[in-house]
């Protein structure tokens, strides 16, 4: 069932793994899954049909004997501890045999600058945005009439946080990383034994320390110490950008579009 509702204001979306439940062994057993286990595993396979995402995330618990299988999917948050998931129409809540986890509200993943999303939106448009920001390597939430400099923008190091040994945190990032084409080259594992990604990522400086990642959508403070990012070239001394824009400034969706192209050659 798909969901359908009026317009709401954008602070009601979530995005984050729904968390699907089986018996201990069954998962393994086709054969021996029970009549819940079947309605379960259908429900997954539909949930991915309308456009939840595979996360190929299982997590076992064997004090209780289930083991989850985990797909990143969007919510409609009804209360404290009830969510919709827009991509099956049924109820979530934060514990359960199935349940919602690492849920990220939506406007931490909408750009914070140049966008062009309103304040309210109705489930439709919210999944249409679920479909840009985690699916589309193209389109973007980003207008064309907002320009900036070209030398305000900065080819960058982005030191993404994965987790600990489970290495699923920063999913909904992570996501938004690879549907543009943004992979990881390389990694490394703290004394804490926690996770990080490397990624080549491009930055927009906005001066007072602020700079802002637009492949990830998120300001960071390039001033503080602790800060996982680190600035190298500007665009404007690079020739395959200088060569391909005649302006003195220019729009986040057309750079974006010369770095996949950018890519493409590497």
């Amino acid at each position: 069932m798909l969901v359908k509702c009026n317009t709401n204001p954008i602070e009601k979306f979530y995005v984050g793994k729904l968390n699907f439940g089986f018996r201990f062994g069954n998962l393994l057993v086709p054969q021996k899954f029970t009549k819940c286990d079947h309605e379960q595993f259908d429900l997954k396979i539909s949930t991915l049909a309308n456009g939840a995402i595979n996360i190929s995330n299982i997590l076992t618990n064997f004090d209780e004997r289930i083991r989850y299988d985990s797909i990143f999917t969007m919510f409609y948050k009804q209360d404290e501890d009830t969510y919709i998931c827009l991509h099956n129409g049924n109820t979530y809540h934060l514990n359960g045999d199935n349940y919602c986890s690492d849920l990220v509200p939506l406007t931490s993943c909408i750009p914070e600058i140049a966008s062009k999303v309103d304040d309210k939106i109705s489930c439709s448009k919210a999944k249409c945005i679920f479909d840009i920001l985690f699916k589309d390597k193209k389109k973007t939430l980003y207008n064309n009439k907002d320009k900036y400099l070209l030398n305000c923008f900065y080819h960058g190091n982005l030191e993404l946080y994965t987790g600990d040994d489970k290495g699923d945190a920063n999913i909904a990032q992570r996501l938004m990383l690879y549907a543009k084409g943004i992979y990881s080259w390389g990694g490394y594992i703290t004394e804490d034994d926690e996770s990080y990604s490397l990624c080549d990522v491009i930055f927009l400086s906005l001066g007072d320390d602020k700079v802002f990642n637009i492949n990830e959508n998120r300001m960071y403070d390039s001033n503080t110490t602790n800060s996982k990012i680190k600035l190298s070239s500007s665009l404007a001394d690079e020739e395959f950008y200088t060569s391909r824009i005649y302006e003195d400034k220019v729009s986040i969706p057309k750079v974006l579009k010369l770095q996949r192209n950018f890519n493409k050659r590497r």
